[in-house]
């Protein structure tokens, strides 16, 4: 009620979800176990399921998103997103125990979280793939490691590129539309709009810096297309398919300086986890420096923080996380 430019309160609904994890936090924390080995075995579950529902849902998809996966009612990037992170916290979450049954559930998850990535053709989601892989092989971060570790990167890389006609098809597009745009045509192509998009959210934080022209962006973006400055192609859509953008374009240097914090501490505060002598809270703090990477490379292409239910799920997960640091004495032992 309190929104200027007639804004409505659920524009507010995904932030305010953030304030699940004070409860949500305190129930983790005390439980009689670590709820991070549900969560583990939870998130090879939620995989398969993914893959099961996304793949019955292709034949419903519309024309322009013909041969992706997806559900209903997620959309395609938030949903390789979420199931690359889903991997990583089954891949990188302690163990009950090893064994065959858990090389069995390794094979599941890679199978199907390499399905999803291929039949998603979501490029954003794509880059975040090494930096998971290097965290879940294990490698130091030795100029030698990361040598070897680019050096096998790019052989992949032209591997695919060269058999997979889907990889092919979506890195030259990727490339031709750019091209495209820069050389002025301004025609509607999934690159050039995202082009666009980063222009119209740019002219809007110079217009209002302070506090950004509002939580709904769509009649600024409307209002930049009647007057010529920005292509009509954007005229439809709703946020700028980069997430600091339009944190910036919405809520002004406030909106830019909370997302910075909200990414800088969390990736400090799993860093100092990550550097513990626990060899559990070593794997949780990897856990989560892996998941606020990957949620900020993804977030270069597409507005993943906006919903609730994306807001929601992230803020359950943070909580058990922090739940088992709290549970494994790390702020008794380190002030």
């Amino acid at each position: 009620y309190f929104l200027p430019n007639g804004g409505h309160a659920s524009e507010l609904d995904a932030i305010s979800r953030m304030l699940l994890a004070i409860p949500v936090f305190v129930l983790f924390a005390f439980l009689k176990r670590d709820v991070t080995v549900y969560l583990k075995y939870a998130a090879v579950a939620a995989l398969v399921l993914m893959l099961f529902f996304g793949w019955l849902n292709m034949p419903n998809l519309p024309p322009w998103e013909e041969g992706r996966i997806r559900t209903e009612f997620v959309n395609t990037i938030p949903f390789s997103l979420f199931s690359l992170v889903f991997f990583a916290f089954f891949f990188l979450l302690p163990s009950v125990r090893a064994g065959w049954g858990e090389n069995i559930l390794r094979f599941v998850a890679a199978f199907s979280l390499a399905s999803i990535l291929f039949l998603s053709k979501s490029r954003g989601v794509w880059l975040c793939v090494p930096f998971v892989l290097f965290a879940i092989g294990g490698f130091k971060f030795s100029l030698k490691n990361v040598v070897l570790f680019v050096m096998g990167f790019v052989c992949i890389f032209c591997l695919l590129f060269y058999l997979s006609d889907t990889f092919h098809f979506r890195i030259m597009q990727s490339y031709d539309e750019s091209v495209r745009f820069f050389s002025g045509d301004f025609s509607a192509t999934s690159v050039g709009a995202r082009w666009m998009m980063y222009k119209a959210a740019v002219l809007m934080f110079i217009s209002s810096p302070l506090y950004g022209v509002g939580l709904d962006i769509s009649p600024a973006m409307h209002a930049l297309v009647s007057n010529g400055t920005v292509s009509g192609v954007v005229g439809g859509f709703a946020d700028s398919h980069n997430e600091f953008l339009f944190r910036i374009a919405s809520m002004g240097i406030i909106g830019g300086g909370a997302y910075a914090i909200f990414y800088i501490c969390g990736i400090f505060f799993y860093f100092k986890i990550y550097r513990s002598s626990s060899a559990h809270l070593r794997r949780i703090g990897k856990t989560g420096l892996v998941m606020y990477v990957v949620l900020f490379v993804a977030g270069l292409t597409n507005v993943n923080m906006t919903l609730a239910m994306y807001v929601s799920l992230f803020t359950i997960m943070q909580s058990a996380l922090v739940a088992s640091v709290f549970r494994h004495g790390f702020y008794l032992n380190n002030g």
